[in-house]
């Protein structure tokens, strides 16, 4: 599998790329995972956790890695709700003018175990949501609304 790719080749990459992402649903007692980004794109925005896929990783693994190190739990992958295009004008590279562009596939992920939420550097809190809010961005409304997660 890939290793992750040093923070200046990866500016580097983003300026002339689209990246390969995967976003989860984490779902549990009816409720959804929402994680606060300390980071742009989208700092002090509620979002689903996930972020890039590494070369080598198929898409469930990274999932389950992503979710992993951003929040502290272990997941069982359910299902796959779809992939979705999301561009960003800020990211957290300063020299990068072009944006960002993610290419996301998002599954609907259940927590296995009784771990608690450890959140790393890039989500300052969290909460858990029972509907869709006013307040959440478009991409975030999407795959929720889509996936039928509050049906």
């Amino acid at each position: 599998m890939g290793e992750r790719i040093p923070d200046d080749a990866y500016e580097k990459i983003l300026e002339y790329s689209i990246i390969s992402a995967v976003d989860a649903i984490i779902v549990s007692n009816g409720k959804v995972l929402l994680g606060k980004r300390t980071q742009e794109p989208c700092k002090n925005q509620w979002w689903i956790p996930g972020g890039r896929q590494n070369k080598g990783e198929m898409p469930e693994e990274a999932v389950k890695r992503k979710v992993k190190e951003e929040t502290g739990l272990d997941v069982q992958v359910e299902r796959f709700v779809g992939v979705y295009d999301v561009l960003f004008d800020k990211t957290a590279f300063p020299n990068v003018k072009t944006g960002v562009h993610y290419v996301a596939r998002v599954y609907v992920v259940k927590p296995v175990g009784n771990a608690e939420i450890r959140l790393n550097k890039t989500q300052k809190e969290y909460c858990w949501i029972d509907g869709i809010e006013e307040g959440l961005g478009d991409y975030v409304k999407r795959p929720l609304r889509e996936s039928g997660v509050f049906s």
